[in-house]
């Protein structure tokens, strides 16, 4: 056997090279589109832990300070609040008023995420709320609540429910 001096070197060709390329194109093409709808759903379950968390603290916020705390929920700019007023009396949460709850000395807010939609359902006495109006949960130094529903969502996708329990003020997450 003669040898003409061409080496013959192993590998791949373009034409494998392209086709590869092409497959892989259509494989992404089909499995980002299934991400992103399972993203969409693990970012609405995520606000609606982190919401039912921002309540519990506000409950404990209460309790150890021996004063009022509030959630306010504002479904139009999809964003609650942890509003912690500056003096209040002892006996608030039984009932009785003080005048100067009205100051608030820090608050607290938080966004919720793009894809995320808030939806006031009820307030504390059951009473159905228009849908973008908003919504103050108050908790007390006994650790009770005005109470209320939350539910958020992502468009056209089942949501979440976020209730505080009047009076009790306990906080329950589940799927609507």
């Amino acid at each position: 056997m003669m040898d003409d001096g061409v080496k013959k070197c192993a590998g791949f060709t373009l034409v494998e090279l392209l086709l590869v390329l092409v497959i892989l194109g259509l494989v992404t093409g089909i499995a980002v589109p299934r991400f992103s709808g399972s993203l969409v759903t693990v970012k609405v379950k995520g606000a609606a832990q982190r919401t039912a968390a921002i309540l519990r603290y506000a409950r404990d916020l209460a309790i150890s300070n021996q004063g009022v705390c509030e959630v306010r929920f504002d479904p139009e700019q999809a964003m609650l609040a942890v509003a912690v007023p500056k003096k209040v009396s002892r006996d608030a949460g039984l009932g009785q008023q003080d005048d100067r709850s009205a100051e608030v000395v820090r608050t607290r807010k938080y966004r919720l995420p793009d894809a995320v939609e808030m939806t006031v359902l009820r307030d504390g006495r059951g009473r159905k709320k228009a849908r973008d109006e908003g919504l103050v949960i108050s908790f007390f130094p006994l650790g009770n609540c005005s109470g209320g529903t939350v539910t958020l969502a992502a468009k056209k996708k089942g949501g979440y429910l976020v209730t505080a329990s009047f009076p009790g003020g306990g906080i329950d997450v589940r799927p609507e």
